[in-house]
């Protein structure tokens, strides 16, 4: 079970790291276990200063989430011009995460929308085969530090409106399987919901790449429009946020053996204030503690019985 930063905190500076501290107390005295971590531009301390606020906080095991900004200061992989600039900036996380190990955290995973799933219109393709090539290309750069490493790059795909460039299962499903297994699916509840995915159906449907490894690699877990799970009806049309529905997503990940972090991302009233977009279409951000105990309890209720009725 993880929380997410953006729950709590949005940018952090240089001097912040007490900010973090509190934050991942709360994580973990809600029940979490792992703390889900944001980079640059988000995260500006340094990596003794981020590690040591994270265990300050009592928890030892972070993942580490990229998601860039759409004005491409960051570089864009798709983007012939910054492709090198994308890079840069790819190596600079990674030698990031290198770092937050040397500090004493224990760093398996690499999530969210990250350069080659970012929500925007990456140019005029021709087909989406062509920006399939494009993604394989990009992180055949960096492939060979990320098996050194024992990383593992969870691409997630975002909803409709705003993931222009590959967006969907599939696409997901030929880049893992032509780079290798330290590259995964990073399957987000919300996202499936916003895209009128089944929930049981598309997680089934990731037992297995190509080559026969599980697709799914890492889960991004909570409710309908990312508050509270559990909240839906059965009449809600389109709605799999019900109780057995997570009943069924449980039941779905116990068949295909996933054994990955579960962790619920709302965006919190700090980071809905220093970005006003991310709340767009949201209701009222939820106080972090409250959210993640009720959460968590759900989701630990939802799996029991899932193995009581599917044992």
């Amino acid at each position: 079970m993880g929380a997410h930063w953006l729950a709590f905190e949005g940018v952090l500076k240089s001097g912040d790291g007490h900010l973090l501290t509190k934050a991942v107390q709360i994580a973990k005295d809600s029940g979490a276990d792992i703390f889900e971590l944001v980079g640059k531009p988000i995260n500006q301390m340094d990596a003794m200063e981020t590690a040591g606020a994270v265990l300050s906080g009592g928890i030892s095991e972070v993942s580490y989430c990229r998601f860039f900004p759409d004005d491409g200061s960051l570089g864009d992989p798709m983007g012939t011009d910054q492709l090198e600039f994308a890079y840069r900036t790819m190596r600079a996380d990674i030698d990031f995460i290198d770092l937050l190990r040397f500090e004493g955290l224990t760093v398996k995973h690499i999530t969210g929308p990250s350069c080659f799933m970012l929500g925007c219109d990456y140019g005029n393709y021709s087909t989406p085969h062509e920006t399939v090539e494009d993604a394989i290309y990009f992180y055949s750069l960096v492939r060979d530090q990320v098996e050194d490493m024992q990383l593992q790059v969870n691409m997630e795909y975002l909803r409709r409106e705003e993931d222009l460039a590959l967006g969907g299962l599939d696409p997901i499903r030929e880049i893992c399987s032509e780079l290798g297994p330290n590259f995964r699916w990073h399957g987000d509840t919300f996202h499936m919901s916003k895209r009128r995915v089944n929930w049981v159906q598309e997680i089934l449907s990731a037992a297995e790449d190509r080559h026969g490894v599980p697709l799914l690699g890492y889960l991004h877990a909570h409710g309908h429009d990312r508050g509270l799970p559990g909240l839906q009806t059965a009449d809600d049309l389109g709605s799999f946020d019900t109780f057995d529905g997570w009943v069924g997503l449980f039941r779905a990940l116990d068949l295909i053996d996933y054994k990955g972090p579960l962790v619920a991302e709302p965006f919190g009233a700090v980071v809905r204030e220093q970005i006003p977009v991310l709340g767009d279409g949201l209701p009222p951000a939820i106080e972090p503690s409250m959210y993640y105990r009720n959460t968590l309890d759900f989701l630990r209720q939802t799996s029991q019985i899932a193995l009581e009725r599917f044992p």
